[in-house]
């Protein structure tokens, strides 16, 4: 899921507002306690991933207080006789339908997940969506793990639906899943998997690409 590159800008260029980073080391492997999401928020990978950053961050926050304060989305799910989804919540606005899985529901995207982090480690949270994906790995590089946005085979899908948000059409796929990258050497990728509460080793090829076919989404902390 993550390439090796090399930090090109000088510190004495670096914008103020952006960490300096150290070059990126050919292998690294960070020790992050495992949490699964499983069985009670079934459809809360992305807290439970954030959960794990936090204690990583030395600021331990459960997922499931994290599942309380996310921002939430309430639009209401309609679908149209065949049971297609013709309209509910957007994910860059808050979680979509139930945490919990005991009704249907969705997930969330990073600017909710960022804005949540910055309550708990307030001027730390640090979005790294749309950056290259070299980013993700300084990250992790320099001893800081990412939650990032992938699909759950760790590949990209042609599986996409589409309704209509509160903010105009939101695009889709239910195999949206997100982890925290932990690792990584020049073949693989190493995450810290909520679904099922395992470490995986996954190909960085494979997974750059369903983490951009995502919409390149990475939060971490400074």
């Amino acid at each position: 899921m993550w390439g090796a590159f090399a930090l090109a800008a000088a510190v004495a260029v670096a914008p103020p507002f952006w960490p300096v980073w150290p070059p990126v080391a050919d292998q690294v492997q960070l020790t992050v306690p495992i949490q699964c999401q499983m069985p009670e928020l079934n459809n809360g990978c992305e807290v439970v991933s954030l959960s794990m950053l936090l204690q990583h961050a030395g600021k331990p926050v459960s997922r499931f207080q994290l599942a309380e304060e996310i921002a939430k989305d309430l639009t209401p799910l309609q679908t149209d006789a065949a049971g297609r989804i013709v309209a509910w919540g957007d994910p860059n606005a808050g979680f979509v339908g139930d945490i919990t899985g005991r009704q249907k529901g969705y997930g969330v995207y990073h600017g909710p997940l960022a804005q949540l982090l910055d309550r708990h480690l307030p001027g730390q949270a640090q979005d790294l969506s749309g950056k290259p994906f070299d980013k993700v790995l300084e990250s992790v590089s320099s001893g800081r793990p990412v939650v990032a946005w992938t699909t759950s085979f760790f590949d990209t899908t042609r599986e996409w639906v589409y309704w209509s948000g509160p903010r105009g059409q939101v695009a889709a796929t239910f195999h949206e899943h997100a982890v925290l990258v932990v690792g990584f050497n020049q073949a693989s990728v190493l995450i810290n998997d909520p679904l099922d509460g395992k470490r995986k080793t996954v190909s960085r090829e494979l997974f750059r690409r369903s983490w951009e076919m995502m919409g390149k989404q990475a939060v971490t902390y400074q």
